[in-house]
């Protein structure tokens, strides 16, 4: 099981997003907790990305909200970059 580890970059959107959408801290929560435990769950709907964040990959939170992250394989965590809209993290 991969650890998830969360950058300060990340930390600091989810404030501010969790901040305007106080609903989203309890979905975030738990698509991070999902994507530790079982990270090709079709409910996250992770893909990897293309062009210039071709070595990330992305999950859906929801309709409106992507979160970014690093798998590392040689230590077996996934590095949490963004979170946002998808204009905002593409």
């Amino acid at each position: 099981m991969p650890k998830i580890s969360l950058t300060e970059a990340f930390k600091r959107k989810f404030k501010k997003i969790v901040k305007g959408k106080p609903e989203y801290k309890s979905l975030i929560v738990e698509k991070l907790g999902l994507l530790a435990v079982d990270p090709f769950n079709p409910s996250l709907k992770n893909h990897k990305l293309s062009g210039s964040l071709s070595e990330y990959r992305a999950i859906y939170v929801d309709y409106d909200c992507r979160l970014i992250f690093l798998p590392h394989k040689e230590n077996d965590t996934y590095y949490v970059f963004d979170i946002g809209d998808h204009d905002d993290v593409y």
